[in-house]
This record gives structure tokens, C-alpha cells and sequence, in this order.
């Protein structure tokens, strides 16, 4: 499973940097490639919404699907998903430092969907 990690340091108060975050409808202003995203679950935003997503990726639009697999403002999100082969799952936990808010963030790809559904049988 690839997996990769970043940690920065927002000079925004915590609860601020989580709402931007959490406003995943928003990721396409910070997250590379991804076209737009959708909210599919009605309500606010917890554990269980679901939304779809439209990434570009060689110039093809692949559609796919995420779930939000915790919400604990405002300190955790994290999701995972799927769309063509692949499934991917993000979680970011959040901290304050000082007047500004650290952020690091873990992500892996989990493999195609084919082969996770061929492991669980």
C-alpha cells in the first residue's frame, strides 16, 4: 500500500482550519486534479456522508466515491474511497501551535477495488 504524509503549519486558529478542510466541496481550491466534488447524503457533514468526485487524470475525468470515515471537530477528519480501480482513504488530525494550527496529514492508496474485493472472500 503507497503511502505518503505532509505536515504544515496554517497560521489560522484550529477551528477555522478544520471547517476549510472538512468543506470538502472546497477540495478542489487545495487538493491537485480534482475537478469537483459532490455531497450525495443529506444533513451535516459526520461519519457516513457520503460524496462523489470528479478527478482529471491524463486528461480523462474518472468519477468515484468517498465516505467520511471520522469526524471529530475540531481536531479529525478522515475518508476514504474509490473510483475506476483504485480506493484511497486521507486522514488529517489537527492541532494547535501557538496562534496558527499544525496539520499533518496521512494518505495511501489501498489497491485496486477488484483485487480488495477478491481478498475478502
Amino acid at each position: 500500500m503507497p503511502a505518503g504524509s505532509l505536515s504544515l503549519t496554517v497560521r489560522r486558529p484550529l477551528a477555522e482550519v478544520f471547517a476549510y478542510v472538512a468543506d470538502f466541496e472546497r477540495a478542489p481550491e487545495w487538493i491537485t486534479d480534482l475537478v469537483r466534488v459532490e455531497k450525495l447524503t443529506p444533513g451535516d457533514v459526520g461519519v457516513g456522508t457520503r460524496f462523489t468526485q470528479v478527478v482529471s487524470l491524463g486528461g480523462k475525468e474518472l468519477e468515484g466515491t468517498m465516505e467520511v470515515r471520522a469526524y471529530d471537530p475540531p481536531c479529525v477528519y478522515a475518508y476514504d474511497g474509490e473510483g475506476g480501480p483504485a480506493r484511497f482513504t486521507a486522514r488529517f488530525t489537527f492541532s494547535p501551535e501557538g496562534d496558527a494550527t499544525r496539520a499533518p496529514t496521512g494518505a495511501g492508496s489501498m489497491g485496486s477495488s477488484a483485487a480488495a474485493a477478491g481478498s475478502s472472500r
